[in-house]
């Protein structure tokens, strides 16, 4: 018996695990496509009135899920292309590719009006035939993908109203609104980057940000990296952003596009004293006995137990730690000579070359007996 596999075009509410379940389906799907239009719950919520944007994304995730393991040959998400919505197409690719979807954006077309998808030329050529005198104009630099044409009408408004129709009488001078839609980089608030995010590498971030705020973006956002590495200058920039991305020169921004500049905070390193023969009498007495003293020891233990000891050694054996070839167990005894070995012993077990945390000067190239 042939069994029958499925194709789901859902708004991504009801599609969970549970009605799948129920349904026996959850084997049997094939690819669901899911209709989102928005990458934002609020704008989610303005498209979907009434939906429940935590809801689909819970399901989304159960549906990743699905993918990765192999019971889900395609998650595709839809996206119709509107004013309210065009500014996320860029954060609605991001999510889309962590939850490992395809994208598809569709173009919005408004069909209420007349004139709506004309020039807006040939339309205010149209409306001067008719003796309007009054007519201005709106632009929204909101192409970004070309589907749109340069100077298509959004719409038109006479008097305040869009509902006009044939046969309405207005006055000569009253009031006309043509909105057209041309392409984002040609907004003139736009700010134009002489320099590449590679540029700020390496400056002070307060001096970026100055930068940036003088070329008059509103939106900054400063992120710290501690760091006690000397490699680098405390307030060194680590990398600059624009809306998520790093930009070349020539690219144009809107002024309130966020800025985000990530720099180095050099923190001094923790100081922390050895106890060495020199500055602790009672590690200097161990070192130097003859023989062992068991409640000296273990006193010695438990007073300085998480210290640093520091201590001239020679390693007088060591051997592999089970099966691995680079870490070994050692045996370590004060001093320099190993004919003269007095009661302390120190092991170190299951240790490799890096785990002695020595710097590139002063690492061996290897560490044997002796």
């Amino acid at each position: 018996m042939k069994i029958k596999k499925f194709d789901i075009h859902t708004n991504g509410v009801l599609c969970d695990k549970k009605l799948c379940d129920e349904l026996q389906i959850t084997d049997r799907l094939i690819s669901v496509d899911v209709s989102m239009h928005a990458a934002t719950k609020d704008t989610y919520q303005k498209i979907h009135l009434g939906s429940n944007f935590d809801k689909v994304n819970e399901n989304l995730n159960w549906l990743k899920t699905l993918k990765y393991n192999g019971n889900l040959r395609k998650l595709n998400l839809y996206f119709v292309v509107q004013r309210y919505n065009y500014k996320e197409m860029k954060l609605f690719i991001q999510n889309a590719k962590k939850l490992g979807a395809n994208v598809y954006f569709w173009e919005y077309r408004n069909w209420g009006n007349e004139w709506g998808n004309k020039n807006y030329e040939d339309v205010a050529a149209a409306l001067k035939t008719l003796v309007f005198t009054n007519i201005k104009y709106e632009v929204l630099y909101d192409i970004v993908l070309g589907w749109t044409d340069d100077g298509e009408v959004e719409s038109v408004s006479i008097a305040d109203k869009t509902d006009f129709n044939r046969g309405d009488v207005f006055p000569a001078d009253a009031e006309i609104v043509i909105t057209y839609h041309m392409p984002e980089d040609d907004d003139p608030s736009n700010i134009t980057m002489a320099k590449g995010s590679d540029a700020y590498d390496g400056m002070n971030y307060v001096d970026v940000e100055q930068a940036f705020r003088d070329m008059g973006f509103t939106n900054i956002e400063l992120g710290e990296v501690a760091t006690e590495s000397t490699s680098h200058a405390d307030g060194e920039v680590m990398l600059v952003e624009i809306d998520g991305w790093s930009f070349n020169a020539g690219d144009s921004f809107k002024p309130d596009k966020k800025v985000y500049i990530k720099y180095y905070h050099v923190e001094e390193p923790e100081i922390i004293e050895s106890i060495t023969a020199d500055n602790n009498s009672d590690f200097a007495a161990i070192l130097t006995a003859e023989y062992v003293d068991p409640e000296k020891q273990a006193a010695f233990i438990s007073a300085y137990k998480g210290k640093v000891v520091e201590f001239d050694c020679i390693v007088l054996n060591l051997e592999q730690n089970g099966n691995y070839k680079t870490r070994y167990n050692y045996i370590l005894v004060p001093g320099e000579d190993a004919d003269h070995i007095g009661a302390a012993l120190f092991y170190l077990e299951d240790m490799g070359m890096f785990d002695f945390k020595w710097d590139n000067a002063t690492r061996p190239e290897y560490l044997t007996v002796g």
